[in-house]
């Protein structure tokens, strides 16, 4: 494995530890108010956005940062793959709607889905148009 690859990872590590701090306060300071997972629905709401948000300003921005290639290659692994990789919960997100299920909660359950993809898609849709506009 090349240092750079290395760099990378402890780059990736590193932000996976904000993100999943991140993610903690969130989930418990939405716990305190409410029994629907809106920690959850909160966590992958932010964290959608910001990565769309960071992957269409790079994409948008790129052609001026030619010789910036690795730095931003290293934000990247921090930010996307780190921080927004676990401070995004799919696992839990799931595992909540098994939970509604198997107590025949529909209608949490019905909710927790449809919002988590109307805010989740709608987040992408926001993070495009402040990037494009």
């Amino acid at each position: 494995m090349s240092a750079e690859m290395l760099v990378c990872l402890l780059f990736a590590g590193i932000g996976g530890a904000c993100g999943a701090f991140l993610r903690y306060v969130l989930l418990g300071t939405a716990e305190k108010y409410t029994k629907f997972p809106a920690g959850v629905l909160i966590a992958n709401t932010i964290g959608t956005f910001l990565l769309a948000f960071s992957t269409f300003y790079i994409a948008k921005e790129s052609s001026t940062w030619d010789t910036a290639f690795e730095h931003i290659e290293r934000m990247t692994f921090f930010f996307n793959t780190g921080v927004f990789g676990s401070l995004t919960t799919f696992s839990t997100f799931s595992y909540n709607n098994l939970i509604y299920l198997e107590q025949k909660k529909y209608l949490p359950l019905t909710a927790n889905i449809f919002l988590n993809i109307i805010f989740c898609t709608a987040a992408v849709f926001t993070a495009l148009l402040l990037v494009y506009s």
